[in-house]
């Protein structure tokens, strides 16, 4: 494990890419070896949102904040492609809304009542779409396809209180939690674009999939 840890540094820190990209990727990836960074026994990764008290920060991966990596996805994309899994195998409920931070194997069979993260919800779909683009496992894709379509579903879905496109008119409403912590219930380019994102890579992964209905 050393020498091929230090084999990537010095390939990283040797190569003739411009010394900002090298900061950024040693600098992002480093969080992966720290403690805001978990692997449970079956490989899935558990991430905090950071080092600082923690009473302050989710006690395991947070929707919101992880969605945006990118390190992790492009540097080792199994780590990213387990936490997808992940999400859809045990952070959604059966109208499709994703938990906003990922449940603990302790209460795998427990219902949770979490506020969906709006950001978060469309953009594990279009995480999704990367990580597919990246790889070409259709395997892998269909083992998470239907709840990806829950997932989007659920912005009009009849029983959710969140009231996100009940008409499906293109764009959203309603109460719209997000990452900064706050909510937003009216049409906004930033979330809509997740939406409208979300919903564009889902039609193209659903002619894939051979799921005419969805495309």
């Amino acid at each position: 494990l050393y020498e091929e840890t230090d084999m990537y540094r010095q390939l990283l820190f040797s190569s003739t890419l411009p010394n900002d990209i090298i900061e950024a990727v040693s600098a992002n990836v480093a969080a992966l070896k720290s403690p805001v960074c978990v692997r449970i026994r079956d490989g899935s990764l558990y991430m905090l949102d950071g080092n600082g008290n923690i009473k302050e920060l989710c006690d395991s991966t947070c929707n919101g904040i992880w969605n945006y990596g990118y390190a992790h996805s492009y540097l080792f994309p199994n780590i990213e492609r387990s936490v997808l899994k992940y999400h859809y195998t045990h952070d959604i409920d059966a109208r499709g809304a994703l938990s906003f931070v990922a449940k603990p194997p302790s209460v795998f069979k427990q219902d949770h009542n979490d506020t969906p993260c709006f950001d978060a919800q469309f953009g594990n779909v279009l995480n999704v779409y990367r990580e597919f683009k990246l790889c070409g496992n259709i395997e892998w894709l269909a083992s998470i396809w239907k709840d990806v379509v829950k997932s989007i579903e659920f912005a009009w879905h009849p029983d959710s209180t969140f009231q996100w496109s009940p008409d499906k008119a293109g764009y959203i409403a309603g109460r719209q939690y997000h990452t900064l912590g706050t909510e937003l219930f009216s049409p906004n380019c930033w979330l809509d674009s997740f939406y409208v994102a979300a919903l564009k890579a889902a039609a193209e992964m659903a002619v894939v999939m051979k799921d005419k209905k969805h495309a």
